[in-house]
């Protein structure tokens, strides 16, 4: 296990993004809600559509938070883990951190199932995407999953673009397959 300087980071990182997504669809609320005051005496169908916008916000802000909590919180015991439903997990809750350093994100995966510390794999992961997004500012980040015999091979290759120059990196985690 990392020691808690080095887990502050990433874990700090996915809680800034995460309350970035829970006020944007808080604000959004707000916005609804003063429109729909406004014109509740209308007849025009307004105030139906107002508060669709506003289930649908509620339903944003339930997701973000499972998913942070899934990510935040993962389970300490070790068993099997579907490794590309994990990195599909992980690069959604990291999504604000993509597009705030203008990273597009490539995402190949095939279902892959690996053994180990959850909670171990959760923090692997999210620091493994946080450093390909950092290292891919302005460009563009490839994550992709194979196989290579006993092992799964999680790669992350990514291209920074600046005015001048372009830069390439490559993460890789290798993790040992379920069964």
């Amino acid at each position: 296990m990392l020691q808690t300087e080095a887990r502050s980071s990433p874990y700090q990182r996915l809680a800034d993004s995460t309350t970035h997504e829970v006020r944007n669809a808080l604000n959004a609320m707000a916005i609804h809600l003063a429109v729909l005051a406004d014109r509740m005496s209308g007849a025009d169908g307004t105030p139906a559509r107002t508060v669709a916008a506003l289930q649908s916000q509620v339903g944003r802000i339930e997701i973000i938070m499972r998913r942070f909590q899934r990510l935040a919180s993962p389970p300490l015991e070790e068993g099997d883990a579907d490794l590309a439903d994990l990195v599909a997990q992980t690069v959604e809750a990291c999504s604000h951190d993509a597009r705030r350093h203008g990273v597009t994100v490539e995402v190949e995966l095939r279902a892959v199932t690996v053994r180990g510390s959850f909670a171990g794999l959760t923090e692997a992961v999210l620091a493994a995407v946080l450093r390909g997004i950092e290292q891919s500012r302005g460009g563009r980040l490839r994550i992709g999953l194979a196989v290579h015999g006993a092992e799964v091979v999680l790669s992350l290759d990514g291209e920074a673009r600046d005015v001048s120059t372009a830069t390439a990196a490559r993460i890789e985690l290798r993790l040992p397959l379920a069964g």
